[in-house]
């Protein structure tokens, strides 16, 4: 395993990388939970360890949460449980 200490996200809140969107949110809530996920993707980008993060999420089926700069859809877990589906 890589050393997520040296991820950009080590001493930022989790819920930044592992954001909750509900159907009852508002439209404010839902647009704030954007603006947060942007962050992190922002911060991801920037990350020495983005590369070993990423692989380490799709070597290990990581379905929740943002990895390497990537949400779950972009992982490709939204096409695939559709298809199994």
């Amino acid at each position: 395993m890589f050393d997520m200490s040296k991820g950009h996200c080590h001493g930022y809140p989790t819920v930044w990388w592992f954001p909750e969107p509900t159907p009852s949110m508002k439209r404010e809530e839902r647009m704030e939970l954007a603006k947060t996920i942007a962050k992190a993707k922002t911060l991801c980008g920037l990350c020495p360890v983005r590369r070993e993060c990423l692989k380490y999420s799709l070597d290990n089926n990581e379905e929740f949460g943002i990895w390497g700069g990537k949400d779950a859809h972009e992982r490709g877990f939204g096409r695939r449980r559709r298809v199994r589906a």
